[in-house]
């Protein structure tokens, strides 16, 4: 079938869909068709007559090229169904199963992800006698520093100055010579057991072109027009394999935009998008700012933060294709529970009296711990709602922990209750912790006092455990609920006083705990209106762990990082404040972390389609204690505030 371009694109979509030849910027404001364009532009190229052969698309998911396969091929024919489309990884995996041995590696290597990464070099620490030297990074944080290294092109010590900041990194210095023996060997590891990581793809994929311009002739001379998507979160590596196949074809067309550039942790490079014009001459900028998603008013506030906070890149004003005559609102709640107070209610009002579906409802938050009370409210209320990027409520080890008094009161049985509450004694580690839950799954609260433990430092612990579970029984269930969290308090506060480690971790520690009690009383609010901790905890653990039905309507609660792409009809964000969000420090408000916390907010905003609710409470709680919330300056000088 024929597709009429002109009456199906807008004028700027159709010029980013008909520029075949040379390099080609697509910037793609939010809400603008930027998948629409690469779709069309798949369909343009295969009735030009291009060879399905020749065209690669590279994308950040193989979930997402497979949609825009197959949204070409239902839109033209099964032709496009033949691109190559896949993520610079898979493709760079592709290509080595084909022409690793020119680089002296065997073609059937196996990938391995970071949790394999940071196994092998705990081994290696253990090898080296320095796995349980204190202050040394832990493998996780090797292997992400080290990525971040090949990545962005710079060195292990800025990486980890990075990742960890100026203080932890002054504590790890005094290791960089033994880290770079670590990651050498890890290496050499990799290499004698055939094995790469995703880094090593890229790396690896780059040497096979740099040594071998045979192969890499042959590939751009096969893959005539590349195609890439979101190029704002390319970095080093994958800009320079682009950049190394197109030396001499330059039909490069890459589409993106810069204020959505939010994953600098992981090693995208916002020059990477913001520089491409200059590194590819003769290259054509498109810009897309008619957005398909949000109202004019949302529209508006989006390209006032930007015009006046931006301090880079490509500034795109953004059209709406209607006017809604709402305004995005401000609400300066008192606190953070006020705050969740007023997104519970305005969630029930939005669907009982609007009719908005759940589904069509989002909160938002720049870390996931911000809604911890919000939570709590919906599940008082049965308000079902999924949450990405963070853990829920209930999965926080202090919550389940505390739980688990009332599991053991309920089910003096359950084994796996007791293994967890016992690991909270001092001098109960793993092993002890399994045997005497082992006892109690036979005897119950009985297993807590065998006298094989009797001449055990943590026997009185144990008898007092025992008795406190007992005494529970008799309790009226809201005293029992506090009674619980006086003895959980304790714990804590003998456990931080008991540990061997530094002033600044002990207070690190002293204010999670502090936080910890503040969710105490979160739980124990909702508990109100139970009479008993069975029928308490049944709902809970049912709600913890929901069987979701596939066409449940569900809101959602969600980091700004994990719901870049998705779209609500109405949007909350969270604790507009300085400090929390943007989660910057007075001091780098206009530097380049500052600027990234700017693109976050964007991306936050333009989730929204017709109503967008901004919080900001007056007081916030951080790290355990109560501070003023000061609007966020993004906003601050937006909004007209009456406090």
């Amino acid at each position: 079938m024929e597709i009429d371009y002109r009456k199906e694109l807008n004028k700027s979509q159709y010029e980013a869909v008909t520029t075949t030849e040379g390099p080609v910027l697509i910037l793609a404001g939010a809400g603008t068709g930027k998948t629409r364009c690469m779709v069309y532009r798949v369909a343009y190229l295969i009735e030009k007559g291009v060879s399905p052969n020749n065209i690669l698309l590279l994308t950040f998911t193989n979930k997402a090229a497979n949609e825009m396969k197959q949204r070409a091929a239902d839109m033209l024919d099964e032709r496009c169904s033949q691109i190559t489309a896949c993520t610079y990884h898979s493709f760079c995996a592709k290509m080595l199963r084909k022409y690793s041995q020119l680089i002296g590696i065997q073609s059937d290597y196996t990938i391995i992800d970071p949790g394999d990464c940071a196994d092998i070099i705990s081994i290696i620490e253990a090898e080296h006698g320095i796995d349980k030297v204190k202050d040394f990074p832990r493998s996780s944080q090797l292997v992400s520093a080290h990525s971040k290294a090949l990545n962005t092109n710079q060195s292990l010590e800025d990486a980890l100055f990075d990742m960890l900041g100026k203080w932890k990194y002054m504590k790890i210095e005094r290791f960089i010579p033994d880290i770079k023996k670590i990651l050498a060997d890890y290496q050499s590891y990799k290499k004698q057991n055939n094995m790469m990581d995703y880094d090593d793809l890229l790396i690896n994929f780059i040497s096979v072109l740099k040594r071998n311009p045979s192969v890499k002739n042959k590939l751009a001379d096969i893959y005539q027009y590349i195609m890439i998507d979101e190029y704002q979160d390319s970095n080093y590596l994958q800009e320079k394999i682009i950049f190394m196949l197109r030396e001499k074809n330059r039909n490069l067309a890459v589409v993106g935009d810069d204020y959505q550039c939010i994953y600098g942790f992981r090693g995208s490079m916002v020059e990477n998008i913001i520089n491409f014009p200059q590194k590819m001459s003769g290259c054509k900028v498109v810009y897309l700012t008619q957005n398909y998603r949000s109202n004019q008013e949302i529209m508006d506030l989006s390209n006032i933060v930007m015009k006046k906070h931006s301090l880079e890149g490509f500034f795109k004003k953004l059209v709406a294709t209607h006017v809604a005559n709402i305004q995005p609102l401000l609400v300066r709640s008192e606190d953070e529970g006020e705050e969740a107070s007023y997104i519970l209610n305005k969630i029930m009002a939005l669907h009982d009296e609007e009719e908005i579906p759940y589904h069509e409802i989002c909160v938002l938050e720049r870390s996931s711990y911000h809604s911890v009370r919000l939570e709590a409210l919906l599940n008082k209320m049965k308000i079902p709602y999924d949450k990405y990027g963070g853990m829920k409520f209930f999965d926080y080890d202090h919550i389940k922990n505390f739980l688990c008094f009332l599991r053991c009161q309920i089910n003096s049985h359950d084994e796996i209750a007791w293994f967890r509450l016992l690991k909270l004694f001092d001098g109960i580690g793993n092993v002890y912790a399994r045997n005497i839950a082992a006892t109690c799954k036979t005897l119950g609260l009985e297993g807590l006092v065998q006298h094989k433990y009797i001449k055990r430092k943590f026997q009185p612990d144990l008898e007092n455990l025992k008795s406190f579970i007992e005494k529970l029984n008799d309790q009226d269930f809201q005293i029992e609920l506090q009674s619980i969290k006086s003895f959980y308090s304790r714990l804590m506060d003998i456990t931080l006083m008991l540990m061997k480690t530094s002033e600044k971790k002990r207070r690190e520690l002293a204010r999670a705990n502090k936080q910890a009690v503040r969710d105490f009383d979160t739980l124990i609010e909702m508990a109100d209106g139970y009479d008993s901790p069975v029928t308490f905890l049944e709902e809970i653990m049912l709600e913890a762990s929901p069987q979701k039905e596939e066409e449940e309507d569900r809101m959602v609660i969600s980091t700004i990082h994990s719901a870049k792409g998705l779209e609500f009809h109405s949007v909350f964000v969270m604790n507009c404040v300085d400090t929390m969000f943007p989660s910057t420090d007075k001091d780098q408000i206009g530097t380049v972390e500052d600027n990234e916390e700017l693109r976050c907010f964007y991306v936050a905003i333009t989730r929204a389609k017709e109503r967008l609710f901004l919080m900001a409470p007056k007081y916030i709680a951080k790290f355990g204690c109560v501070e003023e919330g000061i609007i966020s300056h993004f906003i601050s000088d937006v909004f007209q505030v009456k406090e």
